[in-house]
């Protein structure tokens, strides 16, 4: 076949096992591609199978070592066929099927895999990149899961909450996945395994908690940090454990003493109070905690500090609303709050000290730093339950002030100190 004009530039090796040699097999696949690195192959490796009266356990073996190459980086190996041959009673000629689709099941059963425990969707992509598909329902499907991946890959928020809402969509969705095709069916039974994922795919609005939860089971720590400290604030105002502003009355008030505090502040700034509610929640009066104190003391402080607002009758200053009856423990699920702000900055950093504590993971599996990340995300999760919990049966009448109000009363504050000059 290679002295055939067309492929004069291909070179054809046959590889001979006896189905009790696997593994054999698998050495002399590994030992043509070395072969091919050293001669320089540019043009990759197609590999045929042809997979004669195998043992299931061979057989398996084989095709999981191929699809393993499949994701290999660099890898130039591409699996074009896999043939089975079987023997039929009383048949003079053996059956030789086509079993190339079939067989790649694994891969996808594999990608389904990664995907329920890491959130990685490679695999499940690669398996739909191979064969072609007319079904939109499946494309969504994917999209939904690469958006997820990145998201984590990228630690963006907000591509994880878009991948989830997608899938919660289709999961919602009558319109089942219609279709005969083994990919098909497969996809099928993919949407039922998400299904049963747990209340992250099932509840009827997308929690805070539960994808929290979701990221901390996952051991996407960065994610689960990042998660809480954006996130949170807004999700303690929605729910009513921690706002500003309980009525249309104080509202004009509420906003003018944001109003003034965007005016004060110095240009570089002013974006924190783009959502005030965060701005809220993370950095007001934090200027009065004692600065004299460090790490947990200062944030000990702060969050006593804010607890205290709850009680606040000062009208120049923002009154704390809780429907929480425990004060204490809105307390604690503030210092919870910020003691996760405090630790995800400080982890984020490639230091090998900060405050006293070493990177110990050359030394230990684990190191101060992981512990530190999981006490503080246990920490914060043992607290926002108790608060919830305290709050069942209550609801909170939240009144939210936007950016555009903030940035209206300071204008007005403005003209008011220009009319004054003059």
């Amino acid at each position: 076949m290679e002295f055939l004009e067309r492929n004069s530039n291909v070179q054809i090796r046959f590889i001979p096992v006896r189905k009790s040699e696997a593994f054999t097999f698998l050495r002399r696949i590994l030992g043509t591609l070395s072969q091919a690195d050293n001669a320089n192959v540019k043009k990759g490796i197609d590999l045929h199978m042809c997979l004669q009266n195998s043992e299931a356990s061979v057989t398996m073996s084989i095709v999981n070592f191929t699809n393993l190459m499949r994701v290999i980086p660099d890898n130039r190996v591409k699996i074009c066929n896999i043939f089975t041959v079987s023997s039929q009673p009383d048949a003079l000629a053996e059956q030789i099927s086509d079993d190339t689709e079939t067989q790649s099941v694994t891969m996808l059963l594999s990608g389904i895999d990664a995907f329920m425990k890491n959130g990685k969707a490679k695999g499940v992509v690669e398996y739909w990149n191979q064969f072609d598909t007319n079904n939109p329902k499946i494309d969504s499907i994917v999209y939904a899961m690469r958006n997820i991946d990145y998201g984590i890959s990228l630690c963006d928020i907000n591509d994880i909450l878009r991948g989830w809402r997608s899938l919660r969509e289709l999961l919602m969705s009558e319109n089942h996945i219609n279709g005969s095709t083994p990919m098909e069916q497969l996809f099928e039974v993919l949407l039922d395994t998400i299904h049963n994922y747990g209340p992250l795919p099932e509840a009827d609005k997308l929690q805070f908690f539960h994808l929290v939860r979701w990221a901390y089971k996952k051991e996407f720590w960065q994610q689960t940090l990042t998660l809480i400290e954006s996130r949170a604030p807004q999700d303690f105002i929605d729910n009513g454990f921690y706002f500003y502003c309980d009525s249309e009355e104080n509202r004009e008030q509420v906003a003018r003493i944001f109003g003034q505090i965007y005016y004060d502040l110095r240009p570089f700034e002013k974006y924190k109070l783009d959502h005030p509610s965060h701005y809220y929640i993370k950095y007001y009066n934090r200027q009065k905690a004692s600065h004299q104190k460090h790490g947990k003391e200062y944030i000990q402080d702060y969050a006593h500090l804010r607890a205290e607002e709850l009680n606040n009758q000062n009208p120049e200053e923002i009154r704390a609303c809780t429907i929480c009856p425990d004060k204490d423990a809105v307390e604690d699920l503030l210092f919870a709050y910020y003691y996760v702000a405090d630790v995800r900055n400080q982890t984020n950093h490639a230091a090998e000290t900060y405050d006293g504590f070493y990177n110990m993971m050359a030394d230990s599996d684990i190191g101060e730093r992981m512990d530190m990340i999981r006490q503080s995300i246990d920490y914060f999760l043992h607290c926002y339950e108790r608060v919830t919990n305290l709050s069942k049966g209550k609801t909170a009448n939240v009144i939210e002030i936007t950016g555009e109000d903030v940035v209206h009363y300071a204008d007005l504050l403005r003209q008011q100190y220009r009319n004054r000059e003059r």
